[in-house]
């Protein structure tokens, strides 16, 4: 097995301000979803994946593989965002968008 490398992330908003605490979830790895802590098929297991960034936005998981990883990453108020990333890739800015309000009477 390969050693691990880093996946660093920086989660904002809009306008550049850091969203502290920010989930990020892994949602696929060579076609499965084994790496998740969330897997339904798979009793619960502490991956040692972070599953929330820092008060500053920040989220680094240090030994993730070389080859791609999906991850949602979401907060309250904002929309979804998707990425696929793989381990030693350079540092990446994730901007969360606000959520769409709907409002009627």
């Amino acid at each position: 097995m390969e050693t691990g490398k880093p996946i660093h992330l920086r989660i904002v908003d809009g306008a550049g301000k850091p969203i502290p605490h920010a989930y990020v979830r892994v949602t696929g790895w060579k076609e499965a979803d084994s790496l998740s802590p969330n897997n339904p098929n798979v009793p619960w297991r502490d991956t040692k994946i972070p599953r929330r960034s820092d008060e500053k936005g920040v989220w680094e998981w240090t030994w993730a593989p070389g080859d791609p990883v999906k991850l949602q990453i979401y907060s309250n108020g904002f929309a979804a965002y998707n990425l696929e990333i793989a381990g030693g890739a350079p540092v990446r800015t994730v901007t969360l968008n606000a959520e769409p309000r709907v409002t009627g009477n």
